[in-house]
């Protein structure tokens, strides 16, 4: 049977976020999917949280120790917000489990019932490594947690974003993804190029029907995030540049995903965070 550890950040956060109804809606659809896929697919949930998160961890999931440090503790900020490392999540997952294969999504992304079984699919057809793009579903389908059964009916519009991971744990001890921080642009991009340059075979799922969002407020393009939004466009320059022949060898020079990344995150790093050493 397949192993399969999956880990969130959960943030407790007031009922009036909209953060709070879509953690529990990810929460409540992890169990289903989890239940769904138990005959051929043993999944365990995890969660990495600071201390003062704890209490809304349902006894499903099972905790790692908690957060320690935050990017506060890397680089001097202006603004003091709490956020936590990438690298700090994943490496308590691959602490706490031996399961052959990891899964990352963000705390409010919704799985559908057939996650688990279809990325056992994708396994077993030869795939080590999974990007799969959210679907946007409208804010007014989900007051409740009642109404999850209307968010996995809904189509929804495809997402460009990369918030859902799936990887052979071998694969984790040669990524490098530096200190991005959750909360903030670019902080998944560095793991991605990582999966495309370690994988054996690395698949970008676009278009498939196996996770969706409740609305697309995009909270972490917001002004106060600027300066965290900086600090990851700088760790993400540094991973390009580490891997940016390697990549280009295998994928060519003009793929998609490279050329945007060029284009579009690395060119727009300030000079001095571009050559910064870390």
């Amino acid at each position: 049977m397949l192993n399969i550890a999956h880990i969130i950040n959960p943030v407790d956060v007031p009922p009036s976020s909209e953060l709070h109804l879509a953690q529990r809606l990810a929460r409540k659809a992890m169990r289903t999917a989890k239940l769904i896929a138990q005959d051929s697919v043993n999944v365990t949930l995890y969660t990495a949280q600071y201390p003062e998160d704890r209490g809304i961890v349902p006894e499903y999931f099972t905790k790692t120790p908690d957060l320690g440090r935050s990017i506060l503790d890397v680089l001097p900020f202006r603004r003091q917000k709490k956020l936590p490392l990438f690298k700090d999540i994943l490496d308590r997952l691959y602490a706490a489990s031996d399961a052959e294969y990891f899964v990352y999504t963000n705390a409010d992304i919704i799985l559908m019932p057939q996650f688990y079984t279809t990325v056992q699919w994708y396994i077993n057809m030869g795939c080590d490594a999974l990007v799969i793009n959210r679907r946007t579903v409208p804010e007014y389908i989900a007051t409740t947690e009642e109404d999850l059964p209307g968010v996995w009916s809904a189509v929804g519009k495809p997402h460009p974003g990369y918030d859902c991971f799936v990887f052979s744990r071998s694969l984790y001890p040669q990524c490098d993804i530096g200190t991005v921080c959750l909360g903030a642009p670019a902080v998944d991009v560095g793991l991605l190029l990582n999966m495309m340059a370690c994988a054996k075979r690395f698949l970008l799922l676009k278009h498939e029907h196996l996770t969706c969002h409740i609305g697309n407020d995009k909270q972490w393009t917001r002004q106060q995030f600027d300066e965290f939004a900086v600090h990851n466009l700088g760790e993400l320059a540094r991973v390009w540049r580490y891997l940016e022949e390697t990549l280009t060898k295998r994928y060519g020079s003009h793929h998609t995903i490279l050329t945007h990344i060029r284009r579009d995150a690395v060119r727009k790093v300030p000079y001095h965070i571009v050559t910064r050493t870390t």
